[in-house]
């Protein structure tokens, strides 16, 4: 999927998918790389976790300044916020700041070596199968 959509909400459910160049809210129990994202015009924040076992990792990515300086916040006060794996690793923008992100316990800045595995070769096992759709990825560190 790419290009721009305006209002739309995706639903990821199963197996392995890659978006690139779109903006949306996404949602779901899925692998899912997402590339080239435009930007939104309010104040946001970079997830929280709205069930249980939630997992977010920003890597290299581009956080302008309408994200919130804590960056994560909760559904509702501290509800699964003991079963999430939220992490960022070698991000920029304004919005990039780890100097006052949330101090939660599963909240984590990670290195290079934890980051590789949320790389589109090693997360989605890309280059398998993304090559065959004639769609062009990054499959490592930009």
């Amino acid at each position: 999927m790419s290009g721009h959509s305006f209002g739309l909400a995706v639903y990821v459910h199963s197996l392995r998918q890659f978006y690139g160049k779109t903006v949306d809210f996404i949602f779901g129990n899925a692998k899912v790389v997402f590339q080239s994202w435009g930007s939104g015009a309010a104040a946001t924040y970079l997830w929280r976790p709205w069930k249980e076992y939630s997992r977010t990792v920003y890597v290299q990515t581009m956080i302008d300044g309408v994200v919130d300086g804590a960056g994560w916040r909760p559904w509702d006060r501290d509800f699964a916020l003991t079963t999430l794996y939220y992490a960022e690793f070698n991000n920029s923008g304004v919005g990039s700041s780890i100097a006052n992100r949330v101090t939660w316990q599963d909240y984590h800045v990670i290195n290079a070596t934890d980051a590789a595995n949320f790389t589109v070769s090693n997360f989605l096992l890309g280059d398998n199968w993304l090559p065959k759709t004639g769609v062009a990825y990054t499959n490592a560190f930009i």
